[in-house]
């Protein structure tokens, strides 16, 4: 028997083909919620940002999750890897990185992978007008964000490795990447995550 996987309030055009289920992405969401603080898993997910919907704008997505979380950040490629970020705070506009070492990197097609934050820096978010990154410096250096997103969430990079989440590869289909969707949803918890104190000179946005 097909699993069934957690409760989306709206079908996404990230885990979804039309009104069906990416093949295997039920089992695989299922794999991710395990990695999750208990209090978070088999939560409903509620749609809150779709660039589909609302157009690509990092300041849109920012605005419509004010105040939210946990988040679970989703991006489908324009070769159809999806990959994202569950973010345990509430996301806001910041010059510099922020959070918490509780957010974690994840690919979800083609394969499955999860990378928690290594502890090595506290460069965990970053997100403002310019866009959003998970980690590390947005230059596509070695000690690069596992993602970055442009400020239209169109294009973005993704360097093989990651020293905040310690990848060892990139986590789209390649180091430089077309979005073909991106994804904000929350999880119906009655419980959220603290804001952490981490952050980084280094986390300006070129």
């Amino acid at each position: 028997l097909e699993p069934e996987g957690p409760k989306l309030e709206s079908n996404s055009r990230v885990l979804m083909d039309g009104d069906v289920w990416v093949v295997g992405m039920k089992v695989k969401l299922n794999l991710l919620q395990e990695h999750l603080h208990i209090a978070y898993r088999r939560s409903r997910w509620q749609l809150l940002y779709s660039s589909n919907v609302q157009g690509g704008c990092a300041s849109t997505m920012l605005r419509m999750l004010k105040g939210r979380s946990p988040a679970i950040i989703l991006v489908k490629d324009t070769q159809d890897h999806i990959f994202g970020a569950f973010i345990p705070f509430p996301l806001r506009s910041h010059p510099k990185h922020y959070g918490n070492d509780r957010c974690i990197l994840f690919s979800l097609h083609p394969s499955f992978r999860v990378h928690a934050a290594s502890g090595d820096n506290p460069w965990y978010v970053l997100s403002n007008e310019k866009g959003f990154a998970l980690g590390g410096l947005v230059s596509g250096n070695p000690a690069g964000a596992g993602f970055a997103l442009d400020s239209d969430l169109a294009e973005g990079t993704a360097p093989e490795r990651c020293v905040t989440y310690g990848s060892q590869r990139s986590i789209a289909s390649a180091e430089r990447f077309s979005c073909k969707v991106v994804e904000a949803w929350v999880l119906l918890r009655p419980d959220e995550g603290s804001v952490g104190s981490g952050a980084s000179m280094l986390g300006n946005f070129a």
